[in-house]
């Protein structure tokens, strides 16, 4: 008999972006559980990226209202990889057209 064997666990990735300087307690409460958490820019506070990392690790870019030494710190944009799955984030869509017409691999937008 072959010992059962059990799908890899699911990785739940919680979006967010364009808080512009608010961080509602209902997106926090949104966020409770998953496992990663991206911030797709115009944060406009730092400290929400700490209460971020509070639920889970945050992968955040710059957008185009973060301003200042702590904004300069974060990338305009990000490639990763979260439980086989390749995520490319940006906060400009249009500098993502930009790029689509020199890179060959499709790309599934996520629009928020």
């Amino acid at each position: 008999m072959q010992p059962l064997r059990r799908p890899p666990p699911r990785k739940c990735i919680g979006v967010i972006a364009d808080t512009h300087g608010l961080l509602r307690p209902e997106a926090l409460e949104a966020l409770e559980g998953v496992d990663r958490i991206l911030h797709a820019g115009d944060i406009g506070d730092p400290d929400h990226l700490d209460a971020l990392a509070r639920i889970a690790p945050v992968t955040a870019i710059r957008g185009n209202i973060d301003r200042g030494h702590w904004a300069d710190t974060l990338p305009e944009r990000v490639s990763l990889t979260i439980g086989g799955m390749q995520i490319y984030m940006i906060h400009d869509r249009k500098a993502l057209q930009a790029n689509r017409k020199r890179d060959a691999a499709p790309l599934l937008p996520l629009l928020i």
